[in-house]
């Protein structure tokens, strides 16, 4: 059940990427959630958009270093 609520987080906030394309948050959140269902590799490519979006953003590149060393 978890698993599934996680899920459906995920598509959720995907949707909020699609309509905020240049909103950091939203693409923080969705990391967040996508390590939360194990997703690494979609957890990945969304803490660098937020990079994309705010390179001066230490706590993301401190979370994407310590993801790439558990893939």
């Amino acid at each position: 059940m978890k698993y599934i609520i996680s899920i459906l987080l995920i598509i959720i906030l995907f949707q909020s990427t699609v309509r905020y394309p240049n909103n950091l948050r939203v693409y923080d959140n969705h990391a967040e959630a996508c390590v939360r269902a194990g997703e690494i590799e979609l957890a990945i490519l969304n803490y660098n958009k937020v990079l994309e979006l705010n390179l001066q953003n230490n706590r993301t590149r401190e979370k994407l270093k310590e993801l790439q060393k558990s893939k």
